[in-house]
Parts: structure tokens; C-alpha cells; sequence
């Protein structure tokens, strides 16, 4: 069996619980006040983003779920009853950059797991448990430090990070970032890109602004813009921006 089919097939029936097997670093402390709100409480189908960020890796089976705060964790312990189901740490100084919070949620997970762990963005829709399965595959499979989802030629999120790998990450600069410590890893070989279906994986969430804040993946926005003609509920749409991965 070749490397690609035992990324797909249907008989690998192991990895539905080694994906499980794995925490989720949730990194939710960059500041958005661009909309005057914290992006992980803004409105998503009804709900906080985070709230159902969280609802989504529980339905999944993922119950090891680290969430990286910063200065507004007060507002998200108050607004986010799922947050008392996980471990919670705050970056107070979430301006340094995004490795900083990364590096957070890492401190928090080596005091009790030993194994390696998921990393995603709090812009990024929780993915399919395709793209979670595929990844564990992929690092029990290969002699990999990290795993990495790509759809359509397109590299996204979570990213799955070796014990070996995580512990060198805990010993980088502050100011370093993931994706460069991971291309790096990519010149020596020791990463491995999954192709996935779910498109989710890359592409930005955008709020906009219509008698209220709300988000949406950029895919459901532009389904919606076209069948409105630009309008949504008979209201032009005021304001759209992307939100930075942070």
C-alpha cells in the first residue's frame, strides 16, 4: 500500500481514535477591537465563536482542549460557560505576536501531556474530522516532526506538532513564529503536507456588519452575497473585513 493510499483508505479504522489521542490548542488571545468586540464573541451561527468552536472539537470527541486567552480572558470566562470544561491560560502580552500564545498554550499542555498536539487558530472554523484524522495519520505514519492540511495546493490549519517538535518550539525566541519554524522543518524533510477535502481549512473568516456583528467563513458570505445581489435581508451590507489569523 503506498503511502498516499494509507492516508485515505477506508480500512484504517485506528485513527478514529488517534486523533482523539491528541489536545487542541485553541490560540484566542489576539485583540480584534476593530468591530469594538473581541472576535471569539462575536456572533457565529448563533452563538459566540468560541462557544462554538468549542461545541464543534466536543462533538468530534476531543475533550483535551487548551485555550490561550489575553487580556479580555475576564470577559471570555464570563461570556464562554464551555471554557470551564478546558484548560485555560492567559498571554499577557499577546502584542508580542502569535508564537507568543502558541508558546502559552504549550507551557500549559506539557504540565499534563506528554504526547503531541494540535494547533488552531481561533479564525479557523473547527475542520472536518477528516483533515483532524488524516494529520494523526499522517504523523504516525511518517517520520515527521509536523503534519500539515493542504487543499487545492493550499496549506492550512490546525497543524499537528510532534512531542519532539513541541519541545523545540518551547525553546525558540518569543518574537519566532510557527510558520517559519515549520517551513524550516519542511527543508529537512520533517514535515509532511496531508491533502484534505475540506476548504475550510484556508480560507479566512469575515465579519460584516448588518444591524449587528456577525461571521462567517468566507465561502458561506460570498453563497450569500450572490443570492441577495449584494443585499442581506433587504440591507446593504456597511462593512466587511478579513480577520488576520492571530
Amino acid at each position: 500500500m503506498s503511502a498516499r493510499e494509507c492516508l485515505t483508505s477506508p480500512f484504517l479504522g485506528s485513527a478514529w481514535t488517534t486523533f482523539r489521542s491528541f489536545p487542541v490548542i485553541v490560540l484566542a488571545a489576539g485583540e480584534s477591537k476593530r468591530m469594538g468586540e473581541a472576535k471569539g464573541l462575536l456572533n457565529y451561527r448563533g452563538k459566540p465563536f468560541l462557544s462554538y468552536q468549542i461545541e464543534q472539537l466536543r462533538k468530534l470527541g476531543i475533550w483535551e482542549i487548551i485555550v490561550v486567552l489575553g487580556k479580555d480572558f475576564e470577559l471570555y470566562k464570563e461570556k464562554i460557560s464551555e471554557l470551564k470544561d478546558t484548560v485555560i491560560t492567559v498571554n499577557p502580552n499577546p502584542e508580542k505576536g502569535q508564537f507568543s500564545s502558541v508558546q502559552f498554550g504549550l507551557q500549559a499542555l506539557s504540565k499534563t501531556h506528554s504526547t503531541g498536539v494540535y494547533v488552531l487558530p481561533l479564525d479557523v472554523p473547527c475542520p472536518e474530522m477528516e483533515v483532524w484524522e488524516k494529520l494523526a495519520i499522517g504523523l504516525n505514519k511518517f517520520d515527521v516532526n509536523v503534519t500539515i492540511p493542504e487543499v487545492e495546493g493550499k496549506k492550512g490549519h490546525p497543524v499537528l506538532l510532534a512531542k519532539e517538535f513541541k519541545e523545540f518550539l518551547l525553546s525558540c525566541s518569543t518574537d519566532s513564529r510557527l510558520d517559519h519554524e515549520i517551513h524550516k522543518q519542511e527543508n529537512i524533510e520533517k514535515a509532511k503536507i496531508i491533502s484534505v477535502k475540506d476548504i475550510n481549512i484556508t480560507v479566512p473568516m469575515i465579519f460584516i456588519v448588518i444591524g449587528g456583528v456577525y461571521l462567517l467563513p468566507l465561502t458561506e458570505w460570498l453563497k450569500i452575497w450572490k443570492s441577495k445581489n449584494g443585499k442581506l435581508a433587504g440591507r446593504s451590507v456597511s462593512f466587511i473585513a478579513l480577520l488576520c489569523y492571530a
